[in-house]
This record gives C-alpha cells, structure tokens and sequence, in this order.
C-alpha cells in the first residue's frame, strides 16, 4: 500500500492557459489525441460563463529522471478547449485528420465515430514555444486552423480578456510519497483508465497504450513500427498485438493440442462471452507481469535470453523481400498471409526462405480466396471458428518455406 496526498484548489484559465504554454503541466505518452468539436467547446465556454459546475481537472506528480512532471489525467479535452478559445482557432480536420485506428475482424469494432476525430493535440500549440497570444496565432498557419463557429449561442471572438482572468477552473492536485517510477507509472495508468471508463470512452488503442506505459520498454514489442504501413479497409492500421496474443496462446499448446485449435475460447463477445478484446488485455498484462496467465507463453518462453529486436529486424526484412502487400482489402487476407510469418519468425526464430517468395505467395492466394467463397466465413470472419481456421492454413502454407536462423 503506498500513500497519495491529494490537494484541492482552483485557478483562472487564464493560469491555466499559461501553465499549457509553459509545459508546467503536460500528458503523459499515452493519452489520447483531442477528440472534442466546436460545439463542445463553445458548450464549455457556456457553462464556465453562467457559473455551471464544471468537472475539475486532474494533475498527477511524476518523479522521472530525476525531477517531478506535473501530468494531465483527467481534463485534456476542457483545457484544450480553454486554450483554443482564448486563441480563437480550431484545427481543421480536413488538415488533421485521424488516421491511427486499428482494424480487427469486424468493421464495428470501435463506438467512436472515427472519421469525426483528430489527429492533433494542444502539443502541436505548445511545442512551438510561444508565450504569448498573438505570437502564438501568427505561428497557425490559416490552412490548418479556423476561427471557431459561433455555437450554443457564443461567440468566440467577442470574449473579453477578462473572462480568462476573473474565470476560475478547479483542479486535483495527486502527489504520490514514493517516488518509485514503477509504483507510480502502475497506479496512474490504473488511474487514467478508470477515469476513462465514465467519459468518452477510450477506443481499444488508447486503452492499451496506458496498459504499455506500464513497461515501456516493451511498447515496441506491442507496437513495432514496421507493422505501421500495413493497413486493412478504411486506413485502419493491422492489430499486431491481437496476433502476438493469438500465437502466444497456439505457442504453449503441446504438439499434440495443435491438431484442431480452438484459440481464445470463451472470448467470442457474445452473452455472456467477453469480447476479445478482453483477451487481448489478459495477455498484455501477462506479458508486462501485472496478471499471470496459464494461457500464454512469457517472453522468456519465447526469448530466453536474446532480445525481441533482432526478431522483429527479420519480419521487417522478410515483409520485403516477400513482397506482403502494405494494403489488405480484408482481414481474411491479412490473417492468412502474417499468422505463419509472425510465428516462425518471432515465436519460433526461423526464416521465411525468399527464394520461394512465389510459391507462398501463391498458395497464401488461393487460400484466401477459397475463404472469400466460403459465404458464411466472408460475412462472419470474427467468428472464432472462422479465426482458429485462418491461423491453421497460415501456419501451414509457411511451414513447408521454413529455415533456422
């Protein structure tokens, strides 16, 4: 059990505003991009001038690198919206559009409607390093950033200064007594989740970025950037975590439970089944030692002593030299050419032989073609049956191309 005083308090936005510019207070590498409009904003403005409650802001002390960071946990989005408005500017979406999604078996895997949020956030403000207002608005380029609409009634542009001034916001003020980076980085993870549960809800990417935080040695291990350019329908970027949780689980079967898989049973999202998404969670704290699990394999089972980079150098390479397509047009296609290749590769340390790049890349076709023809499999492929078949033919078609490293 380790102690966290709280201190409670309010400040002008206008204070606000100038502990944003100042980076006297900032977000940790996992949170979310801005995901409020105009009518939110103008909406926030309403309620602060009419004296409405509004929720106080939430403010982490972290010891990092020998020095304390005052981190955002809850409130991004209100003093977000406080600085646009005091700027007087809105980003574009047209000029930010949001392109990091990830796409799994279904198209409705995510509630939030993705195509109305931004890739921004106030950094791309602060990072300028300017201090003052007209500064800082001579520094937005006019094709990036719009005045904001007058909505909810408010007019943004006839603000006065005094409104910054004289309007107060409340904050909480978290300061833990130890200063212990894992004791910290575990409970403001924990923290920033739960708070996100009752807001607008996180979409599953940024939920696990603040499970990553929690060992961010191993973020790119989760995430490596190679697997970045490969990209599934709508732009939505391939789950690479979703196949490491899969083939970790297919890993620590024995020979002989390998015949007929029936890979994250009882995760089949339908009631009472949790999603798989749930899996997933269950594996990323496996792996960064929060919650052990039976079901997978460690990264010591996997690795012994060598590093997974070395690993993740010769997937890079061989998505090269096999030509796998950088643009799938459905998951059936992603799963059947990357299950085999991420196993061997990563899982099992052997190489994909290059010189037979033809042959696999034409068996990997037909397969997934005698998948497109299978109607049920087209219209279901989040089926865990559909899902456990896939993994079965990838595995096989690479398995007759392989050699040890």
């Amino acid at each position: 059990m380790h102690d966290y005083k709280v201190y409670y308090g309010e400040y002008t936005l206008k204070h606000w505003i100038s502990l944003l510019l100042r980076k006297e207070v900032v977000l940790p590498e996992y949170q979310r991009n801005f995901v409020w409009d105009e009518a939110h904003v103008t909406g926030l403005i309403n309620s602060l001038q009419n004296r409405s409650f509004v929720p106080p802001v939430v403010i982490g002390a972290f010891f990092e690198r020998g020095i304390w960071k005052n981190y955002i946990l809850d409130g991004q989005q209100r003093l977000t919206a406080i600085l646009l408005a005091f700027l007087n500017r809105f980003p574009k979406r047209s000029s930010f559009p949001k392109t990091e999604k990830i796409g799994n078996d279904t198209d409705d895997e995510e509630d939030t409607d993705e195509s109305s949020l931004l890739e921004w956030n106030f950094k791309q403000i602060t990072d300028k390093g300017c201090l003052e207002k007209d500064e800082i608005i001579s520094t937005l380029e006019t094709d990036l950033y719009k005045s904001i609409d007058i909505k909810n009634g408010i007019n943004i542009s006839a603000l006065a200064d005094d409104f910054f001034t004289n309007t107060y916001l409340g904050f909480s003020f978290i300061k833990p007594s130890s200063n212990d980076v894992a004791i910290q980085t575990k409970y403001y993870a924990e923290l920033f989740r739960s708070i996100n549960t009752t807001a607008w809800s996180l979409n599953h990417l940024e939920s696990r970025r603040s499970l990553y935080w929690l060992k961010g040695e191993l973020v790119s291990f989760f995430d490596p950037q190679c697997i970045h350019t490969l990209k599934l329908p709508s732009n939505a970027r391939l789950d690479f975590v979703r196949y490491l949780a899969l083939l970790s689980e297919y890993h620590k079967l024995k020979p002989s439970e390998r015949s007929h898989l029936h890979l994250a049973k009882g995760f089949s999202g339908r009631e009472p089944n949790p999603p798989i998404e749930s899996y997933i969670e269950n594996y990323i704290y496996h792996i960064i030692g929060e919650k052990d699990s039976e079901k997978f394999s460690s990264l010591k089972d996997i690795f012994n002593d060598s590093s997974y980079q070395n690993r993740l150098k010769v997937f890079e390479n061989t998505l090269k030299e096999i030509n796998i397509p950088k643009q799938f047009s459905s998951i059936i296609d992603a799963d059947i050419y990357l299950f085999g290749l991420i196993f061997y590769i990563i899982f099992e340390s052997q190489i994909i032989d290059p010189e037979h790049k033809s042959d696999i890349v034409k068996k990997l076709q037909m397969k997934i073609e005698e998948f497109r023809q299978d109607t049920q499999h087209s219209k279901r492929p989040a089926a865990l049956k559909y899902l456990n078949k896939r993994i079965e033919e990838s595995l096989k078609i690479y398995s007759e191309y392989i050699k040890t490293i």
